[in-house]
């Protein structure tokens, strides 16, 4: 057998190679698509971290508890208040909800000296009720020294207390950005 005086020529046709890296190139330079889809997942997970009473689970208040409600929903004033931003190189999720702090990281609430007052009202068999102060009969004012008390963390935003993301809103960003990654891959 005689060696074949002829070469194998080969062409690597990598075009396609080409516009997948250059894709990708401007999908890791231009974050801001990201960044958006990673600011409503972190808004989706503070939503549930509403319906699911936390996660890690908030110990309920005495006030849900009393109303046989929701922690942290009385009025729905704070879940509502959430709201997210983003930029080619951030996604933010916040609140301005003045109580919001105490709730997310706990603390300690220094209770002021006031005086209040107990509004009764005579029911029909002549015994004392407390009411509204507009149905009141008789109100009695007292003195309440000042106190304080503390407050359980009670995190909404979902972030650990160590400023990391909780387990589930890592990944649900994880997911995010590899998902925006495949999609610039196959353009």
């Amino acid at each position: 057998m005689m060696a074949s005086d002829k070469l194998v020529d080969i062409t690597i046709n990598d075009k396609s190679l080409r516009q997948s890296l250059r894709a990708l190139d401007l999908a890791a330079t231009d974050l801001e698509p990201a960044m958006r889809k990673i600011a409503a997942a972190l808004l989706t997970e503070t939503q549930i971290n509403f319906m699911d009473e936390g996660r890690p689970s908030w110990l309920p208040s005495l006030a849900a508890e009393e109303r046989d409600g929701q922690t942290l929903q009385d009025t729905g004033r704070l879940m509502s208040s959430v709201t997210t931003h983003y930029d080619h190189h951030q996604a933010v999720i916040g609140t301005n909800v003045i109580y919001a702090a105490i709730h997310q990281f706990g603390g300690e609430i220094k209770h002021k000296e006031r005086q209040q007052s107990i509004h009764w009202r005579q029911d029909k068999e002549g015994n004392l009720r407390m009411s509204e102060r507009s149905r009141a009969h008789i109100s009695q004012s007292y003195h309440v020294d000042a106190y304080t008390s503390e407050m359980p963390a009670r995190p909404f935003l979902p972030l650990k207390s160590d400023g990391g993301l909780q387990p589930e809103a890592e990944r649900a960003v994880l997911d995010t950005i590899v998902r925006h990654l495949e999609a610039a891959a196959r353009r």
